[in-house]
């Protein structure tokens, strides 16, 4: 039955039902099959059952002051040289074509001199001015850009990189969606973010309003996504072959003690996720056809 020859009591039925569907769609598979966890740390956290993924139903628009220097200084800027042998790896593992590789969500620029020194031409974005300058000590090629607006265009990239980003923005499927169309036939794109399973979100409940926010890294991220959903986004935008994995550990436990009593408690849970479930983050690559 088409819209135009509802009643008025139907019409708004067929409203209500619509945003009903959207309220319980998964940020991560589009499938309205989500139940809510609960409200650790006062956040709204929704369970997808069919994908397994995990996400923060408030709302934030800002980036400032969330990710203002002060998010730097407290732990990327710390771990720089760990992240960047560590994306260096990871590029040379699974990017052998040689062009533009734009990393989505530069943070620091970390990544930007990883792919500098894999011999790639390195571009990146991210929305935080406090990124951008930060990012600029490593690259000239650094704009100020949202994942969802990219100023870049279509088929440029052999490489596009979003390390520990899907989990930050709104709607991860739409942010992977960008990113694909900036790839060249044959281009990969490779995408890292963190996982925790929902028993992780269930015992947040039972702690302090100020401690569950610091262990699920709240309000910054807004997603764990599973390997069940990082698999279908990839999958989903026409990548193949796709293969998403297991991540090791960027940082250890020790090292973190670097930053304080937040990053070892952090740091602490990645360790208890890892042995219950292998990796407290998880490494998606796909090719786009030729």
């Amino acid at each position: 039955m088409m819209a135009s020859t509802l009643s008025p009591a139907q019409q708004v039925g067929h409203a209500w039902a619509q945003d009903a569907l959207k309220m319980f769609a998964c940020r991560i598979c589009d499938m309205p099959t989500t139940v809510r966890l609960g409200k650790p740390g006062g956040v709204v956290i929704n369970h997808c059952e069919r994908c397994g993924s995990t996400s923060a139903m408030n709302r934030l628009d800002q980036t400032e002051p969330l990710y203002g220097d002060g998010y730097y200084e407290a732990g990327p800027l710390l771990f720089e040289k760990e992240s960047t042998d560590f994306v260096l790896r990871t590029l040379q593992a699974h990017i052998s074509d040689r062009g533009i590789a734009i990393d989505i969500g530069c943070g620091t620029g970390a990544s930007l001199a990883a792919a500098r020194a894999a011999g790639l031409t390195e571009v990146g974005c991210d929305p935080s001015e406090a990124a951008c300058r930060l990012a600029k000590r490593h690259s000239r090629r650094v704009i100020r850009a949202h994942a969802d607006a990219l100023p870049f265009r279509p088929c440029v990239a052999v490489a596009v990189t979003m390390l520990d980003v899907i989990a930050h923005v709104d709607i991860p499927l739409r942010t992977v969606r960008a990113a694909c169309e900036l790839l060249s036939p044959g281009g990969r794109l490779l995408v890292k973010t963190p996982r925790r399973p929902s028993w992780v979100y269930q015992l947040s409940k039972l702690l302090p309003y100020r401690i569950a926010r610091s262990l699920l890294h709240l309000p910054h991220q807004k997603h764990s996504i599973s390997m069940r959903g990082l698999a279908s986004m990839l999958v989903g935008e026409g990548l193949s072959p796709t293969n998403v994995f297991a991540s090791a550990e960027v940082v250890s436990l020790r090292m973190r003690s670097r930053a304080g009593r937040k990053a070892v408690l952090r740091g602490f849970a990645d360790a208890v996720i890892s042995a219950s479930v292998g990796s407290a983050a998880l490494i998606g690559v796909g090719t786009r056809a030729t």
